[in-house]
């Protein structure tokens, strides 16, 4: 199973940041996505031992390191975030409005 957007198919892309917690929890879910779901995934490891750059990848900004003024939400360079640690919450509220994500609260 793929996710179907933008006219193609796409593996769920699962990011994590470079911390071994953060890639234990990524196996997690993509043993629980392809294994028990039967989606075919993808496993992104960020440069960074930061979560926000993940936030900003979910929303589809481009640059995983600015305010997101330049994004395409319909092609995310990742499906979602695993873990997300209070930068991640606080490059939430940067993001704008129209495109930030509503999951990530205090």
């Amino acid at each position: 199973r793929y996710l179907n957007y933008s006219s193609r198919s796409n593996p769920v892309l699962l990011p994590y940041p470079r911390w071994a917690t953060a890639r234990i929890n990524a196996q997690i879910a993509n043993i629980l996505l392809s294994d028990v779901m039967r989606y075919s995934t993808k496993l992104v490891q960020l440069d960074t031992i930061l979560s926000s750059p993940a936030v900003n990848l979910a929303s589809g900004c481009l640059n995983a390191y600015d305010t997101c003024l330049v994004n395409d939400i319909n092609n995310p360079a990742v499906h979602f975030t695993i873990e997300t640690w209070s930068n991640g919450v606080i490059q939430r509220n940067v993001i704008p409005s129209s495109i930030r994500p509503e999951f990530l609260n205090y």
